[in-house]
């Protein structure tokens, strides 16, 4: 299947911190199609692949999924790849577009750094993208 390009990543990844910072909503808003699906298109009016990739997401649960591998010891590199191929098995998404949103919503999560999900973000095109070798998975980040 072809790779799939986002061109708004920079608008996406602050419409997630918000969504995320807004404190009636949350992480849980991650998981929820209908918050996600009322906050995107006022968050990024111009960004539809990248709304709809979020909302596709949202209906699945990739946030949970995700929580879920890294309360039960999955280091979050390891979590995402299993999230990704996951969502990919139960939607019509291109892999890559699910490592992206995966990587994507871990960084939300504080899980990664913008670092390591511009790599997974950037190496989605056929193999499983990993972290650079060497690179450990960061304490959450704190607020």
């Amino acid at each position: 299947m072809a790779s799939l390009s986002f061109d708004h990543v920079a608008e996406a990844r602050a419409a997630l911190r918000t969504i995320v910072s807004i404190r009636a909503h949350g992480a849980a808003a991650l998981s929820s199609v209908q918050v996600m699906s009322d906050l995107l298109p006022r968050l990024l009016p111009d960004a539809p692949r990248e709304r709809s990739v979020l909302v596709v997401a949202a209906e699945v649960g990739l946030a949970d999924i995700i929580l879920r591998h890294v309360s039960e010891g999955t280091e979050a590199s390891a979590a995402i790849k299993l999230s990704a191929e996951s969502l990919a098995g139960l939607t019509p998404l291109p892999l890559g577009a699910c490592y992206w949103v995966a990587a994507e919503i871990a960084l939300a999560l504080g899980l990664i750094t913008a670092d390591q999900a511009d790599v997974i973000g950037s190496r989605c095109d056929a193999a499983a993208p990993s972290l650079p070798a060497g690179s450990s998975d960061p304490e959450p980040a704190g607020e």
